[in-house]
């Protein structure tokens, strides 16, 4: 497969969309966090990730067994080892960064790219403070768009019960 490279102009453009999100997060009293290209697989595996999408995941010498390092698949996975053990009645923070997935050829060309830059905001709490703060990062999203036919897409997950979440480290 051939590389594909930006050109300088599109560089500078997705350099300064990270700028501008960066600045948008930070009005949604956010922040921004980068997440590292690599992630330990045992946070993968205490997550899930290798038992659901064991296909997805290009392990870097653990084999995808929990064992080694991982290019990271998703943007935040890399938040919730940090919650770990905390007892949380809220909690919100935006994360980016650069995410690798093998998903068995469907990144070839007109598909998603192998790498790709990922957004993702985490939300924990209860759900009406969960979509209200959904419903304000969506109209930021739209708002920065203007006038603009483009719309923002939000969806929200259910957090694991206590009964299925990561276990503790050891």
């Amino acid at each position: 497969m051939p590389k594909t490279t930006l050109p300088t102009e599109g560089a500078e453009l997705f350099q300064a969309w990270n700028a501008y999100l960066r600045n948008l997060m930070v009005e949604s009293e956010d922040g921004l966090e980068q997440a590292p290209p690599r992630i330990d697989e045992a946070i993968l595996a205490r997550a899930g990730y290798i038992k659901h999408f064991p296909h997805q995941v290009l392990s870097l010498g653990g084999g995808g067994r929990g064992l080694g390092e991982s290019l990271t698949p998703a943007v935040c996975l890399h938040v919730y080892p940090g919650l770990q053990g905390k007892d949380i009645s809220y909690y919100s923070t935006c994360i980016t960064g650069q995410c690798t997935r093998f998903e068995g050829g469907q990144w070839e060309a007109p598909y998603r790219l192998k790498t790709f830059q990922m957004f993702e905001c985490v939300v924990i709490g209860k759900a009406e403070l969960v979509q209200e703060k959904r419903r304000r990062l969506t109209g930021l999203v739209e708002s920065a768009f203007g006038s603009s036919d483009w719309t923002a897409a939000c969806t929200t997950q259910r957090m694991p019960s206590s009964s299925d979440r990561m276990p503790a480290q050891s």
